[in-house]
């Protein structure tokens, strides 16, 4: 199924939108989600309906439109064709998308709900046009009206509720409304990626496995990448004490030209022990396969980095207790992760800022002490 979701920070738009497809299929397929690596098999989902893999469900059109879509995929690469002979006119308004959408035939958009955004210059401003087709829309508070759409509505719609608090600190620390913007999209969609690291989160509702963000910033539309994932335990030793260690699998988020990537490096599960590279080009790309070069090009170097710690307490299974965001600009040594392998040698370096910023928090959540351990 699907989550899209668009609402506004500080009155500029965000839209989000989540990467799992799901299919019905009563044979035995496992794909690489990863968050969860082989989530059929984790989840033990012995049903027909199956995790199918990923996708991206947004687009860019040129430059003037976001849109991001759930149901038929065939139908949304109609509309998005549709939508971008419009893009370059100078009447660009919330009359004329609708007008051109419904315009379409109606077997050719029946099967297909969307959220999205026109961008239109106004003298030396920019006006952000909301527009949608099937969406749920709810009020909150801070935010202003929030339209979602998909099977992760109400979850997600929970964790914004919850968010105001996260939004107030944001806009304490920083005086920039794009990073905030930003950093409250990365740590919100983060949440979900522990979750589903440490238990399986929502994937067993088929929604998640991944997250593209699109921000509007001075007319521009782009999508937010270069996030790399930590995971961390905290257990209880025998003395009593607590101790937070890092877990010896990363995750990267990236785009390459218009395709969105993932990069898996796993340490530490001999089942799964591996290097992985998994793309995804938008519905409406002219050329969706990645060359090699390009594959090359997805290292580990970040702009963010998005760290979930779980506390494993004794003969249970992990559960997420935070998940926290450090910028690059942050860190004083210009980057918050670093991993370099050479033939066997694997040097692994995480900002001690960060760390210290993680024991802190993590000490208060459970109300003990934690101590860090290579």
């Amino acid at each position: 199924m699907t989550l899209i979701s668009q609402f506004n920070i500080k009155g500029i738009p965000v839209l989000i939108a989540d990467t799992l497809t799901s299919i019905k299929s009563d044979k035995n397929i496992d794909p690489i989600i990863p968050s969860a690596l082989t989530p059929n098999k984790r989840l033990e989902l012995k049903g027909e309906k199956k995790i199918w893999g990923q996708s991206q469900k947004t687009m860019i059109l040129g430059n003037k439109i976001a849109i991001g879509f759930a149901g038929n995929g065939g139908q949304a690469k109609d509309i998005a064709k549709t939508l971008e002979s419009i893009v370059g006119r100078s009447d660009l308004n919330l009359s004329l998308v609708e007008k051109t959408i419904n315009s379409m035939e109606t077997n050719r958009r029946d099967k297909v709900a969307y959220i999205g955004v026109a961008v239109v210059q106004n003298g030396d401003k920019y006006d952000y046009i909301p527009f949608s087709h099937r969406a749920r829309k709810e009020h909150l508070d801070y935010l202003g009206d929030v339209s979602v759409i998909g099977r992760g509505s109400q979850t997600f719609l929970d964790r914004l509720k919850r968010g105001s608090s996260l939004l107030t600190q944001l806009l304490i620390n920083s005086t920039d409304d794009n990073v905030v913007r930003q950093d409250f999209c990365v740590k919100l969609t983060g949440g979900f990626i522990g979750q589903e690291y440490f238990w399986g989160g929502d994937l067993a509702k088929f929604w998640g496995g991944g997250f593209e963000i699109i921000k509007f910033n001075n007319g521009m539309i782009e999508k937010i990448g270069n996030i790399v994932h930590l995971f961390w335990n905290v257990r209880a030793l025998p003395d009593g004490s607590y101790a937070m260690k890092m877990r010896k699998r990363f995750m990267k988020h990236q785009y390459v030209k218009e395709k969105l990537v993932f990069r898996v490096k796993e340490l530490e599960d001999d089942d799964m022990e591996g290097d992985r590279i998994l793309f995804f080009a938008p519905l409406n790309s002219v050329n969706p396969k990645i060359t090699y070069k390009d594959a090359l090009s997805v290292n580990w170097e970040s702009d963010f980095v998005c760290s979930h710690v779980g506390i494993v307490p004794p003969g249970t299974k992990p559960r997420l207790v935070l998940t926290e965001v450090m910028r690059k600009e942050q860190a004083l040594t210009g980057s918050v992760f670093e991993f370099n392998q050479n033939d066997n040698k694997i040097d692994i370096e995480v900002y001690s800022g960060h760390i210290i910023d993680l024991l802190d928090k993590v000490s208060k959540v459970i109300n003990r002490p934690v101590k860090y351990i290579e």
